[in-house]
């Protein structure tokens, strides 16, 4: 799980640096689609981590009681549709979005969106 935090933080900050650089050009944006019940259960690799957040049973199909609920395909892809089409979001580029919603405070960590972290992709 620490890599996948790893990775959600780099893309973060290549949404905010990317807006940036383009000065408002380019919208660029980061999202967390949810929790999406695809065939990701059936790959053995991540049934550890799977296991550690609570997330599957014991035969490894979706908690409704994990950390948070798992969403349909439709419903994971809203966030992503959001994303590339939403006139609400013209003047907010390299926001990062959840559940179709720029995030709260609260959902982010501040790292993932300071701007000082983007010195490391120069």
């Amino acid at each position: 799980m620490r890599r996948y935090a790893e990775v959600k933080t780099a893309n973060m900050l290549m949404a905010v640096e990317l807006s940036r650089r383009s000065k408002g050009q380019l919208r660029s944006y980061s999202l967390h689609p949810g929790m999406v019940a695809t065939n990701t259960v059936d790959k053995e690799a991540l049934w550890p981590a799977f296991r550690q957040l609570d997330i599957v049973t014991s035969d490894m199909k979706p908690k409704e009681n994990g950390f948070e609920r798992w969403k349909t395909i439709p419903q994971g892809a809203t966030t992503t549709v959001v994303a590339a089409f939403d006139p609400r979001l013209d003047d907010k580029a390299g926001t990062y979005l959840v559940d179709g919603n720029i995030a709260m405070k609260e959902q982010v960590a501040s790292h993932a969106v300071d701007p000082v972290c983007c010195l490391l992709l120069e």
